[in-house]
């Protein structure tokens, strides 16, 4: 539970820059038709920011960015151990970055910043947590059959994903879809495995500022969470970067 006071959360709030482009291959742009839309605070009714409406061409970018990303092997192709330490880290970037979270939570959907912050975040954390333990004990099987037949499952590698988040749950949401997305690999193992590189939409009317953030995050990005990534040679959070323009 967050010890901040309500003086604490306004005047962090005070202070928070949204982030209003898309993210597409590692980089935040505008939508190609340059339209945008008000995403409005719902307790208060004020715009928090214009953000770039998306449409078909934007699809096809991120669509086309991700499957470069997914065939490249960077992170399809990485081992088990190191796809789980870079989700257990992103699990921990979360809980150290609990209060700035919940404050977007809070201010994107309009629920209790407390809330956010004892159940939203940490549950979210949790989630990426159970998915990185789970990378090297899920496997494909042989299953009993008849003596001249042989049955087994082989978890193969399938590419891209398309993830939608609803409006309630922003951020927990977007675990629950990224988090199996991120922690499988093909790596010619038998290991749980679809390797996904991933295209995440939110919700029409929101800011997707929790989505860029995690984007963000520089371990996961280097590690080839976005698109054409590289391998992480530091631990280090942009979570409280600037926004890039």
């Amino acid at each position: 539970m967050s010890e901040l006071t309500h003086k604490d959360w306004i005047d962090k709030a005070s202070k928070i820059r949204f982030c209003d482009n898309a993210f597409i291959d590692g980089k935040a742009v505008p939508a190609r038709s340059g339209r945008t839309f008000a995403s409005l605070n719902p307790a208060t009714g004020e715009t928090l920011a214009e953000v770039a409406s998306c449409g078909e061409e934007d699809i096809d970018l991120a669509v086309a960015a991700a499957r470069r990303s997914f065939e490249s092997g960077v992170w399809s192709r990485s081992s088990p151990a190191h796809r789980k330490q870079v989700l257990l880290r992103l699990a921990e970037l979360l809980r150290e970055n609990l209060h700035e979270l919940a404050l977007l939570e809070s201010l994107d959907m309009g629920k209790l910043v407390k809330d956010a912050a004892s159940i939203d975040v940490p549950g979210s954390a949790a989630i990426f947590q159970w998915y990185a333990e789970a990378i090297d004990k899920m496997e494909g099987a042989v299953a009993n059959t008849l003596p001249d037949a042989l049955h087994y499952i082989l978890r193969q590698s399938m590419g891209g994903c398309g993830l939608i988040v609803a409006w309630n749950y922003p951020l927990m949401m977007a675990a629950w879809k990224l988090g199996p997305a991120l922690a499988t690999s093909g790596a010619k193992t038998n290991c749980w495995g679809s390797g996904c590189c991933i295209c995440c939409r939110c919700f029409r009317f929101q800011v997707p500022d929790l989505r860029l953030r995690l984007g963000r995050i520089r371990e996961c990005r280097r590690a080839g969470i976005r698109a054409r990534g590289r391998w992480p040679t530091t631990w280090k959070s942009e979570l409280h970067a600037p926004c890039p323009s």
